[in-house]
């Protein structure tokens, strides 16, 4: 079995307190050893975190909010020479001050400063499963994980959403907030839900808050952030629908719009930018085109339906579709994925494309269009343990190398669970065909591995 190292962990928790009739919001620090008492803290109804959101609002968009920061010192001054300079955790701290200073971290003066000044501290944030042991009914959550400290921090549940993380939802990081999108949660009532939820991970002071809903409940659809706007693309609704619909989420005016459909209805794909738009491809699908003039080649063997001779949910190897949102259309294109998707993950980088499997690495090139070797995985790492890699279920670029979460089989455990899911990190990307991995060793499980239920994140703090 992997060792574990014992990290440091801690919880960024949005407590609400009650003091002489009226709410306040505390920002706290967890360490790991306070987990079981975090999870009991941390059962805060929806309607108290509500109100604490309305007050806290409030009270900043009052004439207090231009006071300085320092006396004798303008405000730009202190922001952008001291404030962008200190570390991330510091600024939890720092934020909570006095009125002026929470003002001039809620209304993001200064994770906008520390982003446009390229300040910003490289994070990565990760779905976990069960992560508190004192509370079985939270199956999943967040976790953010700093490299250059080798530690975790974990956010707090959803108020109101009591199995955590939605399962065949989606994430997304976009303006210093981290959304979670749908999903269906498999032991409450409402199975498929159309939630959405935010945690402003840039105002420095935590708490979710609820966003709007999408269109119907849904889950399996794809989700890109692109020209700061959140897209969601197909899925299942309700008695396990394909449907092609699509939404953009515009974060400014907390509002969803509806897009141009997908030509095929499908759901479990997978979706990656490139170019001036991005790209969907793989999932399962059902073939009716909402293109009746584009003609489909006899070799997909389609007959109005679900490709023959397959079950519904048959995969989607052959087909590829770009979205344009200058132009708000859809069109196919050359799969470039082709017979490659299963047991694989396309990331993008730089404006290149790289296709990740479990023993090596591809590069899409361009001039060609076709895919070149570029890494071969060297797993000493996973070797010396008797871990096998099976595929990568997600992956990001984080400051030049790259994370991935590996579905992996255990061949020293006979008995038991024998597959996980393991955080590795890359050593030198780039810099020769032979490419080794270090483990990330995280405090925290991520269940029964999958694309549905693993996503990994680079944020910026």
């Amino acid at each position: 079995m992997v060792e574990r190292k014992k990290k440091r962990s801690t919880a960024l928790h949005s407590r609400v307190t009650g003091h002489d009739g009226r709410l306040e919001c505390e920002s706290v620090l967890f360490s790991i050893r306070n987990r079981e008492d975090f999870a009991s803290r941390s059962e805060t109804s929806e309607a108290e975190a509500g109100e604490v959101v309305k007050r806290t609002d409030s009270l900043l968009s009052s004439r207090w909010e231009v006071d300085n920061l320092f006396s004798q010192l303008p405000n730009e001054i202190v922001i952008d020479s001291i404030l962008t300079r200190l570390p991330w955790k510091s600024l939890y701290t720092v934020s909570a001050l006095n009125r002026s200073w929470q003002w001039a971290f809620r209304s993001c003066q200064v994770y906008n400063a520390r982003v446009s000044k390229g300040q910003a501290h490289s994070l990565i944030a990760m779905t976990n499963a069960s992560p508190f042991p004192n509370a079985p009914k939270v199956l999943r959550a967040i976790s953010l994980y700093d490299p250059s400290q080798d530690a975790w921090y974990l956010l707090p549940p959803i108020p109101g959403v009591e199995e955590g993380i939605p399962v065949g939802g989606q994430c997304a990081f976009l303006k210093g907030k981290l959304y979670v999108i749908g999903g269906f949660t498999p032991y409450s009532v409402d199975l498929l839900g159309d939630e959405v939820f935010s945690f402003d991970l840039g105002s420095y002071q935590g708490g979710w808050r609820r966003c709007a809903k999408l269109d119907f409940p849904r889950e399996g659809f794809s989700c890109h952030v692109k020209d700061d706007k959140i897209f969601v693309c197909g899925g299942l609704g309700y008695d396990q629908h394909m449907c092609r619909k699509s939404y953009v989420y515009h974060p400014e005016q907390d509002r969803w719009t509806p897009i141009s459909d997908m030509l095929y209805k499908r759901s479990g794909q997978k979706i990656v930018g490139f170019g001036g738009g991005f790209r969907v491809y793989g999932g399962r699908y059902w073939s009716d085109r909402v293109d009746s003039e584009a003609a489909i080649s006899n070799s997909h063997s389609i007959s109005g339906g679900l490709i023959s001779g397959h079950q519904k949910n048959a995969q989607m190897e052959s087909f590829t579709e770009m979205y344009d949102p200058s132009t708000d259309t859809w069109v196919e294109v050359e799969n470039f994925a082709q017979g490659r998707v299963s047991g694989s993950y396309v990331v993008s980088a730089s404006g290149e494309l790289y296709h990740v499997y479990a023993d090596h690495i591809d590069r899409y090139n361009l001039g060609s269009k076709s895919w070149e070797r570029f890494h071969i995985n060297l797993w000493r790492v996973l070797e010396k343990v008797e871990v096998s890699p099976l595929w990568p279920c997600a992956a990001a670029f984080v400051d030049g190398e790259l994370y991935i979460l590996m579905a992996s089989e255990d061949r020293s455990v006979l008995n038991g669970e024998q597959y996980r899911v393991i955080p590795l990190k890359s050593i030198g990307f780039g810099t020769g065909l032979i490419l080794h991995w270090q483990e990330v060793g995280c405090p925290y499980g991520f269940g029964v591995f999958g694309e549905t239920n693993c996503s990994i994140h680079h944020i910026k703090l």
